[in-house]
């Protein structure tokens, strides 16, 4: 058979054509490259402060205010509480992740989960939300919230139409456990909030002699910075009040947030400290000791907390008052508690200079 040279082009496209099909099916056939799936984190925030109230309790004047957590999503917050025995008095936290897959991991987090303590029969998660109260023109002056536990859930549907929200509540008190319980499963739904109203226990801030005028009070989820959520700046809400001399009418004169990252950030250091340049050394006696990081208000953020079996010491830049807090602080920047604040006590001193 003689091959022309129209025959020969007609045959090597017809082949050529055929190669790229089968190329086609093979990649259709094969496994792609496997992916891995995004986390789905919560997105914490407070929703406005309302239902403001003065309550006159045995000699002494509260604050009440209601609160509400919500999830702005894209994930569920989800903690669980792990004990390994009902003789332990506390539970470790881990908080749950999702990923878009279904998939689900723990992470263990600082925060800690107590028992009752507010005459409620379940566990609670400690400083999920704190509450600040300080004079608009003087800071140094800030009072914090009583309420310090909480088990939070689908209360309050807030933003059903987010993406991954659920239409129906899905975290439940019963969740919380009892006393002999030694797991607990708390969270909030993405679109969904928990709301504490004015009159729960604890829910208050003491402004038993504080004299009338302008004060900001300041509200935040996750102050400690404990749970990871794709913005750690927006979980704050402050509402500037003004307080009477009398009565139990309270006057909201305006509110809003953008306060997150001055909340969670820690203090390094206050107005009025001494600082060392160089640095001081301070001399510890044998025993436990608590280290505390605090933001600009001396609200505590985390603790650190560590027994020497014997004298040691560490190095110090600065000792200053943290409002709000007894006695004098040492800003510590060596060792164990590095970036922490240490009481000046009997027992925590200074060097004597040579």
């Amino acid at each position: 058979m003689v091959r022309t040279r129209e025959t020969a082009i007609s045959l090597g496209m017809a082949i050529g054509l055929m190669l790229l099909l089968t190329a086609f099916a093979i990649q259709a056939v094969l496994p792609g490259p496997v992916v891995a799936a995004t986390d789905r984190l919560p997105n914490l925030r407070m929703l406005s402060l309302r239902d403001w109230h003065i309550q006159d309790a045995g000699g002494r004047r509260l604050l009440r205010f209601t609160t509400i957590m919500a999830n702005e999503g894209p994930g569920a917050f989800e903690v669980r509480g792990l004990r390994p025995d009902t003789d332990t008095e506390q539970m470790r936290i881990w908080q749950v992740i999702y990923d878009g897959s279904g998939d689900r991991r723990r992470v263990r987090t600082g925060a800690i989960g107590r028992y009752s303590g507010d005459g409620h029969d379940h566990w609670h998660v400690q400083r999920i939300m704190t509450y600040e109260l300080y004079k608009v023109d003087n800071p140094a002056t800030v009072r914090g919230g009583a309420k310090t536990g909480f088990c939070f859930l689908d209360t309050t549907a807030w933003r059903l139409g987010l993406p991954h929200a659920r239409q129906h509540p899905y975290y439940q008190e019963s969740w919380c456990g009892t006393r002999k319980t030694l797991s607990t499963r708390v969270g909030i739904s993405v679109g969904w909030g928990d709301r504490y109203p004015w009159d729960f226990a604890y829910q208050w801030i003491d402004i038993t002699g504080l004299q009338p005028g302008r004060y900001v009070v300041r509200s935040t989820v996750d102050i400690a910075n404990w749970y990871r959520e794709t913005d750690n700046y927006d979980n704050c809400r402050w509402a500037r009040i003004r307080i009477p001399s009398s009565g139990t009418r309270v006057k909201v004169l305006e509110s809003g947030g953008g306060c997150g990252r001055a909340a969670i950030t820690p203090a390094k250091t206050f107005p009025g400290a001494v600082e060392w340049d160089p640095m001081r050394r301070i001399v510890m006696q044998p025993g436990t000791y608590t280290g505390y990081t605090f933001n600009a208000l001396g609200t505590e953020l985390r603790t650190r907390t560590h027994t020497k079996g014997r004298g040691s010491g560490a190095d110090t830049v600065r000792r200053a008052r943290v409002p709000g807090r007894e006695g004098r602080w040492f800003y510590v920047k060596s060792g164990t508690w590095d970036g922490y604040w240490l009481r000046d006590t009997s027992r925590v001193d200074l060097e004597p200079e040579e």
